[in-house]
């Protein structure tokens, strides 16, 4: 598990540089994610930068829960479970807009490589989902046993 979340800390410091690149207009969004023929309609643009945003929230709590679970910080499980649900649901909602535009079937290669680099980031979400569920299960025992 310190294998995963030291690479999610890395993944999401990355993802942190790109959010504030395309955010602070350094590099505009028309270039990332590879578009679809023909580029981006403006309300995928505004979308994409909603979405920007959101998830530069989520890295910063991200970035938190990497720097408390390597801290031995009680309670940063919270930080990890929030982020990582969010960051799934993210990945479900990128994917879904670029395959119904046709982005990913004019760049398959890397949608495809963007995917591979999240699929250690999904064997983590369900790490610490199980590890959430075995304390809820162990608090729930300690509540029962302790009448």
């Amino acid at each position: 598990m310190r294998c995963l979340v030291g690479y999610y800390g890395v993944f999401q410091a990355g993802h942190l540089v790109l959010n504030l690149v395309h955010l602070g207009g350094l590099r505009p969004i028309q270039d990332f994610p590879p578009p679809p023929a023909g580029g981006w309609h403006p309300q995928a643009t505004a979308f994409w930068t909603a979405m920007g945003l959101i998830d530069t929230a989520v890295v910063l709590l991200a970035l938190y829960f990497v720097a408390a679970f390597f801290g031995g910080r009680r309670g940063a499980l919270w930080a990890g479970l929030v982020s990582l649900t969010v960051f799934v649901y993210n990945t479900f909602t990128f994917n879904y807009t670029v395959v119904v535009t046709g982005a990913w079937a004019l760049h398959p290669l890397e949608y495809v490589a963007l995917n591979a680099a999240s699929i250690p980031l999904l064997v983590l979400f369900a790490l610490v989902v199980g590890v959430v569920r075995e304390a809820a299960v162990a608090a729930g025992e300690g509540r029962t046993s302790s009448r």
